[in-house]
């Protein structure tokens, strides 16, 4: 019963919103909720559904291409692939789509959070030092910015970074 519920959900939303994209093609909100949706399934492993997401981001970026916002959420669709599979090429796909958003909004502070998640994944721990602290610096009172740069410079056994990081 509630797979039956899960799916008429899952219907109805993706009806929904092919038909926000009939009625406002030029609107890149309805491409990004559509390519939510199949992001969703992505962390279900549901096959096809990274390539529709990111299909779906990319007709976003063709109407509004200089939006961070859209840049990570393929990032993130890239991550639970990620996430699942180990995939290293997603890995890399999620780094390049997040130095978009940041190129394109320099302040961008999750973007430079997942950038320091993903070079963290990566192995390259100078990386993510770099942009935990960007972060930390964009954002100096979240606490989960500071505790990820201070994980980092404890892990790079920066001890005394790391210990006015997590005393801040």
């Amino acid at each position: 019963l509630l797979g039956s519920s899960f799916k008429n959900f899952l219907d109805q939303a993706v009806f929904a919103a092919q038909n926000a994209i009939k009625v406002g093609s030029l609107d890149f909100l309805n491409y990004r909720a559509l390519g939510q949706i199949y992001a969703f399934l992505t962390q279900l492993n549901a096959s096809g559904s990274l390539d529709a997401a990111q299909a779906q981001y990319d007709e976003a970026l063709k109407r509004a291409p200089s939006n961070p916002l859209l840049w990570r959420d393929k990032a993130i669709a890239y991550l639970s692939d990620v996430a699942l599979s180990n995939n290293r090429d997603s890995l890399k796909k999620a780094e390049e789509s997040l130095l978009k958003a940041v190129s394109l909004k320099p302040d961008y502070v999750e973007g430079h959070f997942l950038l320091a998640q993903v070079y963290d994944a990566e192995g390259k721990s100078k990386e993510a030092i770099e942009r935990g602290a960007a972060a930390a610096l964009l954002a100096p009172q979240d606490i989960g910015t500071l505790f990820q740069l201070g994980l980092l410079y404890y892990r790079a056994s920066r001890l005394s970074d790391a210990e006015i990081v997590f005393k801040r």
